[in-house]
């Protein structure tokens, strides 16, 4: 928690910036070995966290959500008026925030169950002050390729196949949904059989492609 308490104060802090978009194209083509590579996207999933799990599942993990979020809301560590200040700095009446979350299986699930109440409360507050909110994460369907191994192993397990992973990226709260569900929807987070690999570089694409055409 107090991480994610000195990562909000960063960002929060300072005179309003605006990034430059990065360009690949600007760091040259890549020897052909090293270039990036999907074998298939055919097993790749973006699926909404209800699907996931049934409710019953999750309630253990649900309550401790609960027991960490009431206690992030009497710590009080997203100062609203800070925010609302520097939103209207920034000159940006129709912003929107989104967070991604790494679905990575390393992870404990008090850590997750942190990280789920934290995208609660920041998500609370930032609907008070008017700002759209999603919340996505990313794992793999499966450990060590799933269907996308199978498939290259069947045809011969041809060289340089690049990523065999299957992707599963969820989508826990969409800009168009109504943040009251999203504990239901979080409570999946880090319940056991969801968090598995993590492939970090193609989630970014995923999750900035939803946020630049919302």
């Amino acid at each position: 928690m107090q991480s994610i308490m000195a990562l909000l104060r960063r960002l929060f802090s300072g005179p309003p910036r605006r990034l430059e978009p990065f360009r690949p194209s600007e760091l040259g083509p890549a020897p052909e070995a090293c270039r990036y590579r999907v074998y298939t996207r055919d097993f790749d999933q973006e699926v909404n966290a209800l699907e996931l799990l049934s409710d019953e599942a999750c309630l253990h993990f649900q309550e401790r959500i609960n027991d960490h979020f009431q206690r992030s809301k009497i710590a009080s560590f997203i100062d609203e008026s800070l925010l609302r200040r520097k939103i209207a700095a920034a000159g940006c009446e129709n912003v929107a925030v989104q967070i991604l979350v790494d679905n990575f299986n390393s992870t404990n699930v008090e850590t997750f169950a942190k990280i789920a109440s934290s995208c609660l409360r920041l998500v609370e507050v930032l609907d008070e002050i008017g700002v759209e909110t999603e919340v996505l994460g990313y794992t793999t369907v499966e450990w060590r390729g799933g269907k996308s191994r199978e498939l290259w192993i069947n045809e011969g397990r041809p060289p340089l196949p690049g990523r065999l992973n299957d992707l599963r990226h969820i989508v826990y709260e969409s800009f168009d949904e109504d943040s009251k569900d999203l504990l239901r929807s979080i409570s999946r987070m880090g319940v056991v059989g969801v968090p598995k690999e993590n492939i970090d570089g193609e989630a970014l694409l995923w999750a900035a492609g939803r946020l630049f055409f919302a």
